[in-house]
């Protein structure tokens, strides 16, 4: 009964982050940076084709999270 709770809570726990969290595809090439401005430095240039994961679905200042293999920005 015990193994059942926690394979429970592992489940309910992961749900937010599955939730918000989705994969996309570059369609045209975007610089990601360390923040949401122009003013910040880039980390890489990401080319169309490349795969992100999206970690906000709201943008702040008309930029969005991602994760890609080159970081966070």
């Amino acid at each position: 009964m015990l193994t059942i709770i926690r394979v429970a809570l592992v489940v309910v726990l992961a749900l937010p982050l599955a939730c918000i969290a989705h994969d996309v595809v570059i369609k045209r090439n975007v610089n990601l940076r360390l923040g949401p401005s122009t003013q910040t430095d880039v980390i890489r240039l990401l080319r169309a084709g490349d795969q992100a994961r999206l970690l906000d679905l709201e943008k702040q200042d008309g930029y969005v999270r991602v994760l890609h293999n080159a970081g966070v920005g």
